[in-house]
C-alpha cells in the first residue's frame, strides 16, 4: 500500500464548462479555503521537507503555498490550480494541467450552480473525480 497520495483540486465557477476555463482560475474564494482548511494544513512550499508529489520546494516554481494532510500514516498533498502560476500565453495551462491530469483523484470543488462534466478534462491518468457543491 503506497504511503504517498497526490490528489487535484480544481474549482469549477459560474458559466465555466471547459477544462481550459477550470484550469485558467486563478485565486481562492472564502468557501475554497474553508474547504482546504477542513482537508488539511496550508504549507510554504519553499524549504518544505516533507512529501511533496511533485511539487517545487526550492525554486516557487509551482507556487509558493500548498495543501498537505496526513490519514493513518499516509502522505496527501494537494495540487491546487490556482495556486500554481499561471502563464497568460499557455491556452492549454499545460503547467498545471502536468501535475493535475496526472493525479488519478480530483476534488472538484463547484462554485455557483455550475454543472461539471468529466469528459470535459483530457487525461488519461485522472480516473476518480469528488465533486463538492
Amino acid at each position: 500500500v503506497p504511503k504517498h497520495y497526490k490528489f487535484g483540486v480544481l474549482n469549477v465557477k459560474e458559466g465555466q464548462s471547459t477544462e481550459e476555463t477550470w484550469f485558467s482560475n486563478t485565486g481562492l474564494s472564502d468557501d475554497l479555503v474553508k474547504f482546504l482548511e477542513i482537508m488539511g494544513e496550508k504549507i510554504e512550499l519553499k524549504g518544505y521537507q516533507g512529501y511533496a508529489a511533485g511539487l517545487d520546494t526550492k525554486t516557487g516554481e509551482s507556487g509558493s503555498i500548498s495543501y498537505r494532510s496526513s490519514w493513518k500514516g499516509t502522505d496527501i498533498m494537494f495540487h491546487v490550480a490556482p495556486l500554481m502560476p499561471l502563464q497568460n500565453n499557455d491556452k492549454q495551462h499545460v503547467f498545471r494541467k502536468k501535475h493535475i491530469g496526472n493525479d488519478i483523484v480530483s476534488i472538484i470543488f463547484i462554485e455557483g450552480n455550475q454543472s461539471f462534466n468529466p469528459k470535459a478534462i483530457r487525461s488519461q491518468f485522472l480516473h476518480v473525480y469528488i465533486v463538492i457543491k
